[in-house]
């Protein structure tokens, strides 16, 4: 697949390269900077953004990942006795 390009520029850089020229201080600059140069060697590796997305991903990540999902809701279990309703006890009149 080919990648969109904007003169010299990557074409998924144009927000940034519009951030910027609506809002010129240092830091935009720098990230601009710190993003081209990244698109660069992605594209000098021939990495695509998402090889690069999951590159990253799994380097976060790392080697030991958990089998369940951090989504999945725990079970309800009461763990304290006093706290749990017990069969005896009679509704307050």
């Amino acid at each position: 697949m080919a990648r969109p390009l904007l003169a010299f520029f990557d074409a998924r850089l144009i927000f940034l390269i519009a951030f910027f020229a609506f809002h010129i201080r240092w830091w935009t600059f720098l990230i601009l900077v710190i993003a081209r140069t990244l698109f660069g060697v992605a594209e000098q590796l021939n990495y695509s953004l998402a090889s690069l997305v999951r590159l990253l991903k799994s380097r976060l990540t790392g080697r030991c990942r958990s089998a369940v999902p951090y989504t999945r809701p725990r079970s309800m279990e009461e763990y304290s006795p006093g706290l749990a309703m017990r069969d005896e006890a009679k509704p307050f009149r």
